[in-house]
Formats: C-alpha cells, sequence, structure tokens
C-alpha cells in the first residue's frame, strides 16, 4: 500500500488564492499529504487566456508532460493549442507555426517533451485514411515535422497515445489497427516514433490473439500505455483492462481482482513499485496487487475542489509525476484547470 507520509515543508509554487498579475515567486509553505492544490485556470470557465495561475484559461485541457526545467507543458484541446505552465504558475501559449502542407495543429491530445526541448504532439486522429499527420515534432528552433505514417496494403492505423521509452530512449506509440475499411474489426498494436527516411513508425510489436478474452478479441485496442523504468511496458485495453509487455516479451493481464473502468492515465515510480492511475476520474494508487484511492470525485461539485483527501474534488484526465516523486501534476477536464496532488 502506499505509505502517506507526516507533513513536510517543502518549496511549493503559491496557491492561486495568493497569485496575481505580478507575483510570480516561489513561497515556501507547508501541506499536508494528499492536498490537491490549483496552479493553472479558474475551475468551470473555459476560455483561452495567458497569464498567472488563477488568471488564466484553458478550454479542455488533455495530456501532461513535464520539461526538464520543470515546467509543465500541457495539450490544450479545444484551443488547438499547447500551453506552458513555468515554474511560477504563469501559462503562456506556445507557438507552433503550420507545416509544409500549410496544416496547423487541430485537437492536441497526447505530448511529450524530450531533454533537448523538442515536443512531440498526437493530435486527435481516426484512421489514416483521414488523418495523414498524427504527429507533429516542434524542435527547439520552432522547426516543425509532420512526418508521413508507415501504411500497408492490408491495415490502417489509429494512433491513441504516446510515451517515453527510457529502457530503449524510443518514444512509442499505441492504439488500434483494422483491416482497410472494415471498422468493425480491429486489434491493439504498439510501435516505435522513429523516423525512417521521412516516415515514421518502426519495430511494430502486436500481442497475440489469444491473449484477450474470446468476446475481445476482435475489437480491443490499446487506449494508453506507460513504459517503466524497468523496461515493462504497461498497456489499458479498452479502457478496463491493465496489460503489461516484459523485456522478454511475456504479454500478460494483470490486476485482475481490481475493480478497474476508464482508466484514462497511468504512470509509475522509477522502482515500479507504486503505479499511479486515473480510474473513473479517481487518482487511485497500485501497489503490491492492492489499490488505495488517493483522491477523486465527490458529491460537491461547486468551487475549486481544492482541498485534502477525500476532501478535494477532483476528475483526473492525464498524469505526470515528478523527477522527485512527491507531487503528481494533473490535468482536470471537467474544470478545465491544471492541478497538483502533493503525495509527500
Amino acid at each position: 500500500m502506499l505509505t502517506v507520509a507526516a507533513c513536510k515543508k517543502t518549496e511549493q509554487p503559491v496557491m492561486n488564492s495568493q497569485l496575481n498579475a505580478d507575483q510570480t515567486t516561489l513561497a515556501t509553505t507547508t501541506y499536508q499529504p494528499l492536498t490537491v492544490i490549483t496552479i493553472a485556470g479558474q475551475a468551470f470557465q473555459q476560455a483561452n487566456v495567458d497569464g498567472p495561475g488563477n488568471q488564466a484559461r484553458f478550454y479542455s485541457p488533455h495530456d501532461i508532460s513535464i520539461a526538464e526545467d520543470g515546467s509543465l507543458y500541457v495539450t490544450d484541446r479545444i484551443n488547438n493549442s499547447i500551453r506552458k505552465i513555468n515554474t511560477s504558475n504563469v501559462v503562456s501559449t506556445v507557438t507552433i507555426p503550420p507545416n509544409t502542407d500549410g496544416e496547423t495543429l487541430q485537437f492536441p491530445e497526447g505530448i511529450f517533451i524530450a531533454k533537448d526541448g523538442t515536443m512531440t504532439v498526437l493530435q486527435e486522429v481516426q484512421y489514416l485514411d483521414k488523418t495523414p499527420h498524427p504527429f507533429w515534432i516542434i524542435k527547439p528552433d520552432g522547426q516543425v515535422i509532420t512526418p508521413a505514417t508507415r501504411t500497408d496494403n492490408y491495415w490502417d492505423y489509429k494512433y491513441l497515445s504516446i510515451a517515453f521509452d527510457p529502457y530503449s530512449n524510443y518514444l512509442k506509440t499505441c492504439g488500434a489497427r483494422r483491416v482497410v475499411q472494415h471498422s468493425s474489426q480491429y486489434t491493439p498494436f504498439m510501435e516505435d516514433l522513429e523516423i525512417r527516411n521521412g516516415v515514421i513508425g518502426a519495430n511494430r510489436y502486436v500481442p497475440p490473439v489469444d491473449s484477450f478474452a474470446m468476446e475481445n478479441r476482435g475489437t480491443s485496442t490499446f487506449a494508453n500505455m506507460y513504459c517503466a523504468y524497468n523496461g515493462v511496458k504497461y498497456f489499458v485495453v479498452q479502457n478496463r483492462y491493465i496489460f503489461k509487455l516484459t523485456p522478454s516479451g511475456v504479454f500478460t493481464r494483470i490486476y485482475r481482482d481490481l475493480d478497474l473502468n476508464s482508466v484514462s492515465s497511468m504512470v509509475a515510480t522509477k522502482d515500479s513499485r507504486t503505479i499511479y492511475i486515473v480510474n473513473r476520474g479517481r487518482i487511485e494508487a497500485i501497489s503490491n496487487g492492492k489499490k488505495q484511492f488517493l483522491v477523486g470525485p465527490n458529491i460537491d461539485f461547486s468551487g475549486s475542489g481544492d482541498g485534502v483527501g477525500s476532501q478535494a474534488n477532483v476528475q483526473a484526465f492525464k498524469l505526470a509525476l515528478s523527477k522527485d516523486e512527491r507531487t503528481i501534476y494533473f490535468t482536470d477536464a471537467a474544470r478545465s484547470t491544471v492541478r497538483k496532488l502533493i503525495l509527500k
């Protein structure tokens, strides 16, 4: 089980109630474990506004990634933009020029920021016959690359998630593939986001069909994934089943006895002993095969939803774990905010 430590004095960004247009410095504050704090956006106010903390506005913040300097990058889906939240909680919009075909970024979903600042964005896609450029790569100098994706004559592909694999130092993607123009038959897949001759995608992996229950063998998808530091890759299938793929190639379902449904995100500690998931909007921890509730939705839908443990009101969607593993940053699309959960 996750052990909740005693209160510790940590250096954290100031709470939204303390922010104003000129205040961007850090304050030393004591927080209880499992405290939820809204760091950017205002609950239930949807717009496209840059600025400090609660003066900023989002419209359906989706995925989140932590840069080397501690800044957060968020896909602001309905605003068709990428938003940056610096370590003082000031929000700005990242400038992304059109690609060479004149296309602009539309409905960004997945995001990852590499150590050198390269940004990889997955925009909302249907199958490739409808979305030719699902991946946008934005270099630190502003160069935009939208490579073609691998295709064949039998399958087309829908990409649903991207994740960094520290074991191989590659970005991975996963989703579902279907027989061309046959939407009722599809199976999950994973591949490297590697560009070869201007085309992205290599080392495709498709799990054995008999890994899934009989009724799901023709309709399974990898809805999202996480690559752990021990080389294990975790997949969420149909938003409710968790599978793992070991470095030796063993693919199997885990956590069969846990109540899981609508799992939208997953991260793990470096030792892989604790996995944090979003399950029905709740943030939960899985350790030693047991699941522990941390924070989640409650009856009170008003206000920011900030608070401690069960007193906080959270509708989490995507997670990012800080380097020191003391804080989970997450998007709360229902409130159009970006928030954090202090673990210890």
